[in-house]
């Protein structure tokens, strides 16, 4: 199920959230950082709860916002992505732990020393998402990682640059080279590759894998 999305109105250390899609709305009250009430309503008694908070003096103040269960709040970026830059991410709408299981098997069999400690460091994180796996610009092989996992599983994998190859990085190395080498040196990225996919050849031609989107920096995360 993709995150929900909350309009927010604020007073006085008071916000109240409603949810922006769908023919039930659910509505979160905070007070001074704890959640105090939550309901559902129809769509149809929208207008009445919004004229009310209005009367009582809340003002609109975000659209499209996350609601942030562990910090208590309504934030414009989610949760999952933890305040860094990220550099691809997807939606995981199956078991997060079933999806880092697997990418923990494409990525950790040949790393190793300081770049092994980052991506078991990594991984922790995905175990506490709830909604995106997401990969920061930090190092390739989180990225390598969790692009062959979008791949492998035909998830939409969204990039914080345009361009991103529409094969999985094991079966088109150059590309994936050329489009990581602006953010990582490209020996870097080469001999993460070798890491990851030691017996693999690379002179395999790209799959023919559907073009997905890019993200030109336009998601409110």
């Amino acid at each position: 199920m993709p995150a929900e999305l909350f309009s927010v109105f604020e007073r006085d250390g008071e916000k109240v959230g409603i949810s922006e899609f769908g023919e039930s709305r659910n509505i979160i009250f905070i007070k001074d950082g704890v959640v105090v009430n939550t309901k559902v309503i129809c769509l149809h008694e929208l207008g009445s709860h919004i004229a009310a908070l209005n009367r009582s003096g809340f003002d609109h103040t975000l659209n499209g916002a996350f609601f942030n269960e562990s910090a208590c709040t309504f934030a414009m970026r989610h949760a999952d992505f933890q305040n860094r830059n990220y550099l691809v991410f997807v939606q995981e709408t199956g078991n997060v732990q079933s999806a880092v299981a697997r990418i923990e098997a494409i990525g950790l069999k040949g790393l190793r020393g300081d770049q092994r400690k980052h991506f078991d460091g990594w991984l922790r994180s995905l175990d506490l998402s709830s909604d995106y796996l997401v990969a920061s610009d930090d190092d390739p092989a989180p990225v390598l990682a969790l692009s062959e996992y979008a791949r492998e599983k035909s998830l939409c994998l969204y990039a914080s640059r345009p361009g991103i190859p529409a094969a999985a990085p094991s079966a088109d190395q150059q590309s994936w080279v050329r489009w990581l080498s602006p953010m990582f040196s490209e020996a870097k990225v080469l001999e993460t590759f070798s890491l990851l996919w030691s017996n693999r050849p690379f002179l395999n031609p790209a799959q023919a894998v559907s073009e997905l989107p890019d993200d030109p920096l336009s998601f409110p995360f």
